[in-house]
């Protein structure tokens, strides 16, 4: 399989599993500090005024199969207060899914309706007071499973976090956390009966990352190195242990440094961001492959 339609199928893929934000992941703020808005993509720089964003994703595939999620969130004050997203697979409705959220805006609850099987997914977080997880309920067609995590923290960060099930008491998957003298974060280590792997990060001056390793059971499954000019990310480079060569990935801006530009020469394929407003938001992404369009997403911010 070549490189350009894996990427197409993972992008396909993870247009999917967006909709379940809710998993039994870790899902962890390792900065423990309350997250606002956490299921807003964190490029957006909000209007106070903002009341309403429309976020519409559109994946074409060959031109026949058309994905689509139209994802309707409701600010007041700038914070979340509900979200309604609705999942399409060629104009069928697939799923609808509600959120509540707490008063600092975190995604506290997600309740998700699958038409094409008739079944209904509950999933219910609570959370301590850094915003982070302490138990994830998941009801399917009234059968119950609880997770609960139990959060360690040193000088206010997160620095180990056990996921144990409810039901048998056993230790599911454990996460530990290591940080710099200046904060940043340097090491994650997962654990589990499946997985034991790190992501370790270096950072410049100016506490940017530079460089990012994944190892998995030991051995090195990919690393990225992050390039910047003028503080701005201009390039990464991906490598890959399938892929002899590395992936690379080139940023451009416009005079007022937002970022319009993303381009893989490897694959053939790049990234146009149009359309901002006056706090740097883009409102038309476009995503190419070998010059046609694969994936457009369109947003609408609503002000009072």
């Amino acid at each position: 399989m070549t490189k350009s339609k894996i990427k197409v199928y993972l992008t396909i893929f993870i247009s999917f599993i967006s909709l379940l934000f809710f998993s039994t992941s870790f899902g962890q703020n390792s900065k423990s500090k309350s997250i606002k808005n956490n299921l807003l993509p964190k490029e957006i720089t909000l209007n106070p005024n903002t009341i309403k964003i429309i976020d519409s994703i559109y994946v074409f595939k060959n031109g026949i199969q058309k994905l689509e999620t139209i994802q309707l969130f409701e600010l007041k004050n700038g914070i979340l207060v509900s979200g309604n997203r609705k999942y399409y697979v060629n104009d069928t409705l697939n799923q609808t899914t509600n959120d509540v959220f707490d008063s600092n805006g975190n995604c506290i609850e997600s309740n998700t309706l699958l038409h094409f099987k008739n079944s209904n997914q509950i999933f219910e977080r609570k959370l301590d007071e850094y915003g982070n997880i302490i138990q994830l309920t998941t009801t399917e067609n009234n059968k119950v499973n609880i997770l609960e995590y139990r959060n360690a923290y040193e000088k206010n960060k997160l620095v180990d976090v056990s996921a144990i099930s409810k039901k048998t008491g056993d230790i599911l998957k454990k996460t530990s956390f290591k940080y710099d003298s200046r904060g940043n974060l340097i090491e994650e280590w997962f654990k589990s009966s499946y997985l034991d792997a790190k992501n370790l990060y270096q950072y410049n001056k100016t506490n940017q990352v530079i460089l990012h390793k994944h190892i998995r059971n030991g051995v090195l499954n990919d690393s990225i190195i992050y390039h910047y000019d003028k503080g701005l990310l201009s390039k990464k480079e991906w490598y890959e242990d399938a892929f002899a060569n590395p992936m690379i990935k080139n940023y451009y801006y416009n005079e007022k440094q937002q970022l319009i530009l993303e381009k893989q020469e490897d694959l053939n394929e790049k990234t146009e961001y149009k359309n901002f407003d006056s706090f740097d938001n883009w409102q038309i992404k476009e995503q190419y492959s070998y010059k046609n369009i694969n994936r457009l997403i369109k947003r609408v911010f609503i002000n009072r």
